[in-house]
C-alpha cells in the first residue's frame, strides 16, 4: 500500500510543477524586440516652435518633448533612443543616462509654420534596435 501512496504523491508533485511551454515566436511583450506589440513606448508630451535670430538669419526650431515609458520594460535597464527626421538626414542618439524623468527633447531646424514633421524613434540596447515608431507634430507657435 505504501508503494501506491508513493507513486500517487510523486504523480501529484510532478503534475503540480508542469508549466506550459514557452514559444519564443509568440513573445511580443519586450519593447526592445522588433515585433513588440504592446503599449506605446514613446509618446509626444509637448511641442512648440522657438524663433532663433542670429543677425539677419531667422531660424524656426520645432522642439518635441518625447516620453520614454520605461514602465513597459520587462526589467530596469540602460538603453538608447535613435531618432531620425522622416525624409531628411537628421538623425541622433540619446543615451538613457541623459534622459531626465523619462523625457527628452528633439529639435528640428528651419521648420515652416503649419507643416507637419515626423520623427522615427527606435529603442535599443546591446547593439540591437526595435522597429521604428513615428511621432508627428505640426510646427506652430
Amino acid at each position: 500500500m505504501s508503494t501506491h501512496w508513493t507513486i500517487l504523491i510523486a504523480g501529484v508533485l510532478l503534475g503540480s510543477c508542469y508549466k506550459s511551454p514557452i514559444v519564443p515566436d509568440e513573445l511580443r511583450n519586450n519593447p526592445f524586440d522588433p515585433d513588440y506589440d504592446g503599449p506605446a513606448v514613446f509618446t509626444l508630451e509637448d511641442h512648440h516652435v522657438d524663433v532663433v535670430i542670429n543677425g539677419a538669419d531667422t531660424n524656426r526650431v520645432l522642439r518635441c518633448e518625447v516620453r520614454v515609458h520605461e514602465e513597459y520594460f520587462l526589467n530596469p535597464t540602460t538603453y538608447v533612443v535613435h531618432y531620425a527626421l522622416q525624409g531628411d538626414t537628421l538623425a541622433g542618439t540619446v543615451q538613457s543616462f541623459a534622459i531626465a524623468d523619462e523625457v527628452f527633447t528633439t529639435s528640428i531646424q528651419r521648420v515652416t509654420i503649419g507643416q507637419e514633421y515626423c520623427i522615427d524613434l527606435r529603442l535599443g540596447n546591446t547593439g540591437s534596435f526595435a522597429s521604428p515608431v513615428a511621432l508627428c507634430a505640426i510646427a506652430e507657435y
